[in-house]
């Protein structure tokens, strides 16, 4: 898609893709993952850039080295107050 838009495979530069991606997802009720960060030695920007990708619906992302695995499952990983949300949620229903 970059090289087809004559971009950099850039976060800002793909987002307009992305956020399309993710509502086709949505609409099919399917999970979705973000490409991978191909910076293996900046684990800040992977940090940011799943951060993003959460936020705007993605259910999760690429890895392409065991050392991203950890931040990526952080990120993706329901908090206790996700969690404590949804069993409620389902003890409503019940």
């Amino acid at each position: 898609m970059a090289a087809n838009l004559r971009i950099e495979p850039s976060w800002n530069g793909l987002l307009f893709a992305r956020q399309q991606l993710v509502l086709a997802a949505a609409n099919a009720k399917i999970d979705l993952l973000d490409m991978p960060n191909f910076e293996l030695d900046n684990l800040e920007d992977l940090e940011n850039e799943t951060t993003a990708a959460r936020q705007i619906g993605f259910t999760g992302k690429c890895a392409i080295h065991p050392k991203q695995v950890a931040i990526i499952n952080e990120i993706f990983s329901p908090s206790d107050q996700e969690i404590k949300k949804a069993e409620n949620i389902k003890k409503k229903k019940n």
